[in-house]
């Protein structure tokens, strides 16, 4: 045994505890054969999170759990990125057993509507955070595992347009449900009768019947819903009608189209639209209006021009409004009163064009207020600012 390896045998559990926590598999495996301490500590860390990818690795960690029944119970997170084999049912039972034998389970992600189904029936009494596909099981499962906070619902991998994604699905009391992510219809199940404060919904049914009424069912439950965040298929007043009426408290607003960009009327009639929107919105703090999710690489003065209006009047109706994300990637946020700065979104390449506009727009417009100007100086340099100012009043002489 090394010198190294001899002197952490002499050290604090704790300590232990962090150094093996940034170790890789293969050091923990070497360190397990130290002293039964070391032992105990590395097999805890190695099984603590089991991410399983394909038919191999499952097998592997069935065989583990067959060889040391006890490294079930150090699993705290579950993840299942495979798909079952339909010709070995004996396989996914064998895993079922398994899984059963995670009493200590604290989050819980599968992906295939079949696996999952194999153990709706089990009950885990320490879950807490979950990804499950949609299934008419869902239902079942969470009355058993009551005691999750955080649920995120999402297309089976075997079936990602299927039926189910639109089926309603048996209600059920989550009494310390705090986050929700999933379709309509499941908000409408799980949320009513939580503490949820932070929700994502998928709107999924025809636009011409508007709303699904989730937001209603939503609005009828005890939830305080903060951060309202919705993925639409469709560019629809009545959605932006029904979230100004049922949820007039939240703080955070974000809304994405994820398909094709909308024709620019369509597109025009919904950013009017915000403005009735905020009216009502009187808590809101940061809107993102993500239509499509990917914007254009490029964006000219003139549609700058168009969101800086649009901005402007949305900050005089919401006082509390601080950040506005448009879908150019844009990313406009109130220094004080109601003077806007454009930039780039943080998950967007950065582009000199919002600060050139800024500046060229402060230094052509002696009617902004003189914050614009200390704006402009901010993020150009002086002798850049001098010349292009002579420039500009060249032009207009």
């Amino acid at each position: 045994m090394c010198a190294s390896v001899k002197s952490l045998c002499h050290l604090p559990t704790e300590i232990i505890h962090a150094v093996a926590r940034h170790a890789a598999t293969k050091e923990l495996l070497a360190l397990s054969q130290t002293s039964r301490r070391i032992h105990a500590i590395s097999l805890e860390i190695i099984y603590r999170h089991v991410a399983l990818y394909d038919h191999a690795q499952a097998a592997k960690y069935c065989t583990a759990v067959a060889s040391r029944p006890e490294t079930a119970k150090l699993a705290r997170k579950l993840k299942m990125m495979y798909l079952p084999l339909t010709a070995l049912p004996a396989f996914d039972t064998r895993m079922k057993s398994v899984v059963r034998k995670m009493q200590n389970l604290h989050v819980l992600d599968i992906h295939s509507r079949f696996f999952f189904e194999s153990i709706s029936d089990l009950t885990l009494p320490r879950l807490s955070t979950c990804t499950l596909p949609i299934s008419l099981d869902l239902g079942s499962f969470l009355g058993r595992n009551s005691t999750v906070t955080d649920l995120v619902i999402l297309p089976a991998v075997e079936e990602p347009c299927s039926e189910f994604y639109t089926s309603p699905i048996t209600p059920v009391h989550l009494p310390k449900l705090q986050r929700f992510v999933g379709p309509d219809l499941s908000a409408c199940s799980f949320i009513p009768g939580s503490l949820a404060s932070n929700i994502t919904i998928f709107c999924t049914l025809n636009p011409n019947v508007g709303s699904s009424g989730g937001l209603e069912a939503i609005a009828r439950s005890n939830a305080d819903i903060i951060d309202f965040n919705c993925l639409i298929i469709w560019l629809e007043q009545a959605f932006l009608i029904d979230v100004a009426k049922y949820l007039p408290g939240i703080r955070s607003l974000q809304i994405a189209k994820p398909s094709e960009t909308p024709a620019p009327e369509d597109e025009e009639l919904f950013m009017v639209s915000i403005a009735t929107l905020l009216r009502s919105l009187t808590c809101l703090e940061t809107m993102s209006l993500l239509t499509p999710i990917h914007g254009p690489d490029e964006i000219a003065d003139d549609e700058l021009e168009a969101e800086f209006r649009s901005v402007q009047i949305w900050g005089e109706i919401a006082p509390r409004l601080q950040t506005v994300a448009l879908p150019s990637n844009t990313l406009w946020t109130r220094v004080r009163d109601n003077i806007w700065f454009p930039s780039n979104r943080p998950t967007a390449e950065f582009r000199e064009e919002r600060h050139q506009w800024l500046i060229k727009k402060a230094l052509s417009s002696p009617d902004l207020p003189r914050e614009y100007q200390t704006l402009a100086e901010f993020v150009g340099n002086e002798a850049g600012i001098a010349t292009l100012k002579a420039m500009l009043d060249s032009a207009c002489s």
